[in-house]
């Protein structure tokens, strides 16, 4: 069974729902990046300098740097 011919359009309805989705996404990530940056240990560096350092960030090769072989 075929869906119907929308010329090329999403129904209004459809359309809306997909834009206020997209647009709440946005607005999470944007006040949340807002809400860190503002902090303390984002201004001086030091949230820079640990996140690679937790242990949940790894690098697997071929991506790290002295992995490659001849």
């Amino acid at each position: 069974m075929r869906p119907p011919d929308t010329g090329g359009r999403w129904p209004s309805s459809q359309a809306a729902v997909h834009l206020a989705v997209v647009f709440l996404a946005i607005a999470v990530y944007s006040s949340s990046g807002w809400y860190k940056i503002q902090g303390p240990r984002w201004q001086d560096g030091t949230a820079l300098y640990y996140a690679p350092h937790t242990g949940n960030v790894t690098c697997r090769p071929p991506y790290c740097a002295g992995s490659v072989t001849a």
